[in-house]
């Protein structure tokens, strides 16, 4: 009797130690790691680079991709990962939910290089060599679009329907040799820069148009073609202003028929080109040959502490734009210590009739008006801050109205104040980034 009782309690402890194994086992396949082992590594994936090429026009519009790697449930790298575990080799990416701007992309440029043709135009990607943008817009009183932009530019603007004459968006271009844009427009024919189809040049119906305005002796010259050409138009390259310095006088378009009063007409940005150069201090610390503000750094995401970002186009010089609304007079400025700066500079836009900037009194305060965007620029002239401002599109900054009245505040929380005494709170304003330079 006594074997037998010993002989059951070491099969009942045989069989909870198999019990107990079993357990232990699902619970490991369960959580995802192996029973008495370390946690498996997650796997990675392995896509190969995708070249990219050039279309049946010889343009640089298909893009590739780079050779990279992913980890299953964590981020993509371009280096081999230093892991024991398996690499997956999956060949070709699925670009599908690839982003415009995913840096997994490459262009055919980007690869191969730029082929620059005598006008400084890439012939693959329309890109201007030393290009940069100088006016967010070719026509005035166009809205954004979020349509793709053609090749070589970024943003397209459009408006239906408009009056033959001067439509150029008002901006000083008397320090420009090259301005260069794209345009579009429904009506059958558009002449461009004046109205004589014998000597300017002629746009024809639903085509973008690549325009470069370069200047010679005597003033500019148009050189224009399809976006997707390789050659520019020799003949036709009037420009009526050809001795104009406001853009707003140089671009004119016409159609005697009134086609243009039902067409849609589109544009992009201008850009200019500026090549390689040392900065040449000119007012208030912009370099005097690209308006750049010379030694400048980022303090600030955004001006306004309640600005959530957009998708806005940022005025020239500046990256992003944000938008609040439903603000209250008083401080609105983000929170940012300003001790050590000698120049802060951002650019602000509304929609109501008009905000003081900086204090409540028109009188002595900055007054921004409407629909434009202003450019603000801070200067500490060692008794506190004063104000200079002027519209995004303009050259002369505005020096009277230039009192701060939290001038020797520390934090720009407290420095930018804005007030309308009627509708602040049903304004939307908008705002950029705040750059600084070191006293």
């Amino acid at each position: 009797m006594k074997n037998k009782k010993l002989l059951v309690s070491a099969l009942l402890g045989i069989s909870t130690l198999a019990i107990g194994a079993v357990v232990g086992i699902a619970a490991g396949k369960k959580s995802g790691f192996r029973a008495y082992a370390d946690p498996v590594e997650p796997e990675w994936h392995h896509y190969h680079a995708q070249n990219p090429s050039l279309n049946w026009q010889n343009k640089a519009t298909n893009k590739g991709t780079k050779e990279y790697w992913v980890q299953c449930g964590g981020g993509h790298q371009f280096t081999v990962p230093d892991s024991d575990n398996k690499v997956y080799e999956t060949g070709a990416p699925d670009t599908s939910e690839f982003a415009a701007d995913d840096d997994r992309w490459v262009t055919y440029c980007e690869l191969n290089g730029h082929n620059y043709d005598s006008k400084g135009v890439c012939e693959y990607c329309n890109e201007l060599q030393y290009g940069s943008k100088l006016i967010d817009k070719a026509i005035a009183n166009t809205t954004i679009s979020d349509e793709a932009a053609p090749l070589g530019f970024t943003s397209v603007y459009t408006r239906n329907g408009m009056s033959s004459g001067p439509c150029g968006y008002s901006y000083d271009v008397s320090g420009c040799d090259v301005l260069y844009f794209s345009l579009y427009s429904t009506a059958s024919t558009t002449i461009a820069f004046g109205g004589n189809n014998g000597v300017n040049p002629v746009l024809f119906s639903n085509d973008w148009y690549n325009i470069l305005l370069t200047k010679d002796e005597n003033g500019w010259v148009a050189n224009y073609k399809k976006a997707y050409e390789v050659n520019w138009n020799t003949d036709h390259t009037k420009v009526d202003e050809n001795k104009a310095t406001d853009f707003a006088t140089i671009l004119r378009l016409y159609n005697w028929d009134g086609a243009l009063s039902t067409a849609t007409i589109k544009c992009t940005e201008v850009q200019t080109a500026l090549p390689p150069h040392v900065h040449t201090v000119g007012t208030y610390g912009f370099c005097s040959s690209c308006g750049e503000l010379i030694g400048k750094t980022k303090v600030a995401d955004k001006a306004i502490a309640a600005g959530s970002e957009t998708t806005d186009l940022a005025p020239a010089g500046f990256e992003k734009v944000y938008s609040a609304t439903g603000l209250s007079n008083g401080n609105n400025g983000s929170s940012f210590l300003v001790a050590g700066y000698k120049t802060l500079y951002f650019s602000i836009w509304h929609n109501i009739s008009y905000i003081y900037l900086f204090g409540g009194n028109n009188a002595e305060n900055a007054t921004a008006w409407q629909g434009d965007w202003y450019n603000i620029l801070l200067l500490n002239d060692g008794s506190g801050f004063i104000c200079y401002f002027k519209k995004a599109s303009e050259t002369t900054w505005t020096t009277d109205r230039s009192k701060v009245d939290g001038k020797n505040d520390t934090n720009f929380s407290s420095i930018l104040r804005l007030y309308n005494w009627a509708d602040l709170g049903s304004a939307t304003v908008k705002c950029t980034e705040v750059y600084g330079v070191l006293a």
